[in-house]
């Protein structure tokens, strides 16, 4: 990229504003429960699991009572400083309860079986 380019798309001169961007609590706290199959401090962790993770965190942030309900790992075997971080916000971890109803469609069954 040439240098007249990159100076039309930003230029030097030009002030940067800062922008508060602290979360502020809810005047209402809510009970909320996130299911997933993925999350952070459990292998393999994709994007699906970080953001389950930072959805969480930031709701626990902001004052809300949250759980975790997980649908493929057993919570006591989540890595130690994930559990650290979850506790420490106040993140509730629980599995799915386990039973031997038939359940349709089959993909719906892994959190089952």
């Amino acid at each position: 990229m040439n240098a007249t380019l990159r100076e039309a798309r930003c230029p030097v001169s030009e002030a940067i504003e800062l922008v508060d961007v602290t979360l502020t609590l809810m005047p209402t706290a809510r009970r909320v429960t996130v299911i997933a199959h993925e999350l952070r401090g459990f292998r393999p962790t994709g994007g699906m699991g970080t953001a389950t993770t930072l959805l969480a965190l930031a709701l626990a942030r902001l004052g809300h009572s949250v759980e975790i309900l997980l649908g493929n790992h057993d919570p006591r075997s989540l890595d130690p400083h994930w559990a650290d971080v979850y506790r420490d916000a106040g993140i509730r971890i629980r599995p799915v309860p386990h039973g031997n109803e038939h359940v349709e469609p089959w993909e719906f069954a892994i959190a089952h079986a």
